[in-house]
This record gives C-alpha cells, structure tokens and sequence, in this order.
C-alpha cells in the first residue's frame, strides 16, 4: 500500500514585511476591503508568501457590503508580477477594516472553489498587528498562518 502525500495547504509562513504591507494596504483601502495575492514558494502543503500584488480596494456591492472579488484579469496580473520575481501565485487575500473576524459563508463558498489558499487579514485597535486567518483548498478548512521570514522555511 503506498502512502499518500497531501496537497492540501497545512501552512502558510508570511515575511513579516508582507504583513506590514498587507495592513498598510488595509488601512488605506479602509472602510472598504481591499483583496490581492500572496507571491512566494510552494512545496505542496507549506506556502511561504514574500510579495504581494494588491489589485484595488473592494467596491460597493450595493448590499451595504463591500465586495472584493478577484477576477481572472487580476489573477493574470499577478501571475506577471510573480513570474518576474521568479515567485508564484501562493494565496489570495481579503482584509475586514472594520475588524470583524468572521467570514461570511459566501466567503467560505469561495474558499472552497478556489485552488489558492485564502488569507483573511483583520484590523485590531491601536496599531497592533493584524490578525490573520487563513483557508486552504479544497475543502476551504483552517491552516495555520506563521509570521517570520519566509526564508527561514522557504519550500523553494
């Protein structure tokens, strides 16, 4: 009987400079959420994000919320941007501004169609870091989010 080796994303380590970018990013798309991809190494089920390419702060959806969905045109775009870095596309990401941790069950519906990971990043009072939550493929379940420099375990 052969082993079967996982390709659900178990970790996904941030450089702390990409956390930093990821809140300064968040603060002044705020109040609307602002959504992008995480660029780095992939070993399969270690994702270690170094970049981002930030797409464009959400737009009003008229439901009251503000919607940041990713389109194809904006993943290409990273794609671009990766492959110059000699990086890839690892995750996706999404920020709630207004601090709410909880993510929606059509958050959690696009969590689980998406083969990226998902990084949820929410604002915390007084400067402090923001908390991060992420998501992996296929069933869009909880992996752990690790800050430090990516290089320290990079899977590359």
């Amino acid at each position: 009987m052969a082993l079967r080796v996982s390709t659900t994303p178990v970790e996904l380590l941030i450089d702390a400079s990409v956390v930093a970018s990821l809140d300064q990013e968040m603060r002044s798309a705020a109040p609307r959420r602002a959504a992008g991809f995480l660029l780095g190494h992939s070993s399969g089920v270690v994702l270690s994000a170094r970049a981002l390419c930030a797409v464009r702060p959400g737009t009003h959806s008229g439901d009251g919320q503000y919607s940041s969905v990713l389109t194809s045109a904006d993943y290409r775009r990273a794609l671009r941007k990766a492959r110059g870095l000699g990086l890839k596309v690892v995750a996706s990401y999404t920020t709630h501004p207004d601090g709410d941790p909880h993510v929606s069950l059509r958050e959690i519906a696009g969590f689980r169609r998406s083969p990226l990971a998902s990084l949820v990043v929410t604002a915390r009072p007084d400067g402090v870091a923001p908390r991060l939550e992420a998501y992996g493929p296929p069933t869009g379940g909880a992996i752990t989010v690790a800050v430090g420099r990516g290089a320290d375990r990079d899977p590359a």
